[in-house]
């Protein structure tokens, strides 16, 4: 009976303990947020974008670049404009088949 007490008084403090280290770095990556956001030129959020990837930033840039020409459809890349077109020229049995295949 006194080991069973002893252990769940050590799996109490093992909660405990680890509870209090959450607290303690939820709380720290709060405060280190506010330091930086302090150090950084005021922006409201819908002045800041934030994209790590360089591709991504490519097909944004050529998205917003159709937009701005007015165009419903911007579609980059020279396979996939080609990709585009056959879809036209094919028969629409076998484009049937090909979604078919491609959602099943």
């Amino acid at each position: 009976m006194m080991g069973l007490m002893m252990t769940m008084n050590a799996r109490q403090r093992t909660t405990v303990i680890a509870a209090v280290s959450l607290a303690v770095s939820m709380t720290a990556s709060v405060l280190l947020l506010r330091h930086i956001d302090r150090m950084r030129p005021q922006a409201s959020i819908e002045d800041v974008l934030y994209i790590n990837s360089p591709k991504m930033v490519k097909r944004a840039s050529l998205g917003f670049d159709g937009l701005m020409a007015g165009k419903r459809v911007a579609i980059a890349g020279a396979s996939n404009r080609l990709t585009v077109l056959s879809t036209r020229l094919a028969p629409r049995t076998m484009l049937a088949k090909i979604a078919r295949k491609l959602n099943s």
